[in-house]
């Protein structure tokens, strides 16, 4: 059963992002946004979800929980004011695509009744969910610009970001017996090619590019930024393992240049922007809705 709750759990994903509108019973009602209502099942499978999909992450309370459903319910409804309608031909093809990770066609089906659901079910969900996209790309993100000035100038007001540490390419074999890198480093100073001694010690090598920037550990890294290129390490340990290196390019530590990093600076503030007008957005209608949140524990 463990695909059919994988599986599932996308699922879930699909219908949480965008709750539907449901009928309840009034003391079921968590929240009312202009004609809709959110009740409080749909808090608590979505809290449940949350959960499940933040693990290790902070927790969050059911009152943000509640307050990003209200968003979605919001930016649907202005979805549906704007007169925007889903492409059925991606919805079906949306649902074809979820269909495909399935093992079958009746697995499928199962899964779906399992989570309370039928296809059709499903196929609202995602169309809503596609309007929910198209409502932002049309009032948000289309109307995003960044200036070229904006991107010189977020360059000119810090390099330092765009600093790129010295790098190494290497050469290099991992084994857990230290025999075998002994025998390595032994033919490299026979001055052996390093796949050639690789071969002789029954070690399969590999490549690799390394950052001084304190990913690896330190032995690690204080050896293979003190070889010249040509030039191998002795075996090194770390934990349970040996590390043979031998340097075939070194790259110094250098700024890039403007042009190297243009687009990189205008996605940051592209997405900075996005999101900041995103929020005022959702401000703006949530100023002019009727909300009435009941009380959450």
């Amino acid at each position: 059963m463990k695909f059919n709750k994988s599986i599932g759990a996308f699922i879930m994903l699909v219908l949480f992002l965008v709750p539907g509108s449901s009928c309840a019973a009034p003391d079921s009602i968590a929240a009312i946004v202009n004609k809709d209502i959110i009740t409080l099942k749909e808090l608590n499978d979505y809290a449940a979800f949350t959960g499940m999909q933040e693990q290790g992450a902070r927790v969050k309370s059911r009152q943000e929980l509640l307050a990003k459903l209200i968003e979605d319910r919001l930016i649907l409804q202005e979805a549906r004011r704007s007169g925007l309608k889903a492409d059925e031909a991606r919805v079906k093809a949306r649902v074809e695509d979820i269909k495909s990770k399935y093992p079958s066609e009746a697995v499928f089906q199962q899964t779906l009744l399992e989570q309370g659901l039928v296809q059709s079910d499903l196929e609202e969900k995602i169309s809503e969910q596609m309007l929910m996209y198209e409502v932002i790309n049309k009032q948000v993100k289309s109307r995003v610009t960044v200036d070229p000035q904006e991107i010189t100038s977020y360059f000119e007001e810090d390099k330092k970001l765009f600093e790129l540490p010295e790098q190494r390419s290497v050469e290099y074999i991992v084994t857990r017996e230290e025999d075998k890198a002994a025998k390595l480093y032994a033919a490299l100073k026979d001055a052996k090619g390093f796949g050639e001694a690789a071969a002789a010690a029954g070690v399969t090598p590999g490549t690799l590019q390394l950052f001084k920037n304190g990913q690896f550990k330190k032995n690690i890294e204080d050896v293979v930024f003190s070889l010249k290129t040509g030039e191998f390490s002795y075996p090194l340990k770390a934990e349970n393992e040996f590390y043979v290196f031998r340097v075939t390019g070194v790259v110094e530590p250098r700024r890039q240049k403007l042009d190297e990093v243009r687009e990189e600076i205008r996605d940051i503030l592209f997405t900075r922007k996005f999101q900041e007008g995103l929020a005022s957005w959702l401000d703006k209608l949530k100023a002019k809705a009727y909300i009435k949140i009941n009380v959450v524990e």
